[in-house]
């Protein structure tokens, strides 16, 4: 057994992308809601959420997301999130398509 030394951070950007480590459950809304408001303040110019390898988005982090969509959207950005087929459903039933570009990490079929 790891200690937590060895635990994955929840977190990570590479070249611009922040990804999600780990399921979304397990990391706490102000956490999420904080990692995001940063990211937002970024100077990345095409912001990308990884969601690839979250199977289950619980309702409590779509209002972070939203608010991460809107502060690109005022700076003249456009956040992409990428996820499973079942997380990019959820988010275009919560409206969260109208202002932020959802893409299937899934092929379709």
């Amino acid at each position: 057994m790891g200690d937590e030394s060895d635990k994955k951070p929840n977190f990570s950007v590479d070249a611009g992308v922040l990804k999600v480590n780990g399921e979304l459950d397990e990391i706490e809304p102000n956490e999420f809601l904080a990692q995001l408001k940063q990211y937002a303040e970024s100077e990345v110019s095409a912001p990308v959420l990884d969601l690839g390898d979250i199977s289950f988005l619980p309702s409590y982090h779509v209002n972070g997301i939203r608010e991460a969509g809107d502060a690109f959207v005022r700076e003249g950005r456009a956040l992409t999130v990428c996820a499973r087929r079942n997380v990019k459903k959820l988010l275009e039933r919560m409206g969260l398509g109208a202002s932020i570009r959802l893409k299937s990490t899934e092929p379709e079929g």
